[in-house]
């Protein structure tokens, strides 16, 4: 009798660890019965999805903290200036994007040198301050501007009355 009361102990212990991890499954949403018997393509090993706002913006933030602990690790202090890192995001032959770490102010001056062999031109923006660092207004420029296609660097040069600095080359295709 005793031994017929540790195999029912045991299957009623295995039958409710069995319901127990089903729970746990449907909780989880590991297992869901009430999801479409045919296969979601875009949820497929080696398929992509557009990315939801929610994505994007973490994936800014995300890089935003990057560039920060970037430029904090190459910057050495200017004596008591704070030390500034101009980074362009971005550049085409309509539009240059680019912020500055290191300092939160407004009013600063951006200015782009574009070159490609000996054809050089300037055009300037002023730095705006947001929460955590200067981002230069867009600087615009024309089709007209760049006299060849092909590709064309441009620096970037952040001024101001408490600091300066100047990005690393970025070069881009103009078509």
């Amino acid at each position: 009798m005793l031994r017929k009361n540790k195999k029912l102990a045991i299957i009623a212990s295995t039958i409710v660890s069995v319901a127990v991890l089903g729970l746990v499954l449907k909780v989880s949403g590991v297992f869901d019965n009430s999801a479409s018997p045919t296969r979601d393509e875009s949820s497929l090993p080696g398929q992509s999805r557009p990315a939801t706002d929610e994505e994007k913006s973490q994936s800014e933030d995300a890089k935003e903290k990057i560039i920060t602990k970037e430029s904090a690790a190459n910057n050495t202090p200017n004596g008591n200036a704070p030390s500034t890192n101009p980074i362009i995001t971005s550049a085409t032959e309509e539009e240059l994007s680019a912020i500055v770490t290191g300092i939160i102010e407004e009013n600063g001056d951006c200015i782009a040198e574009y070159s490609k062999g000996d054809m050089k031109f300037t055009r300037t923006s002023k730095g705006i301050q947001n929460a955590t660092n200067t981002v230069c207004y867009p600087i615009e420029t024309n089709a007209s501007d760049f006299t060849q296609k092909g590709e064309w660097s441009v620096i970037l040069t952040y001024k101001s009355a408490n600091t300066s600095g100047v990005s690393k080359p970025f070069n881009f295709m103009v078509k």
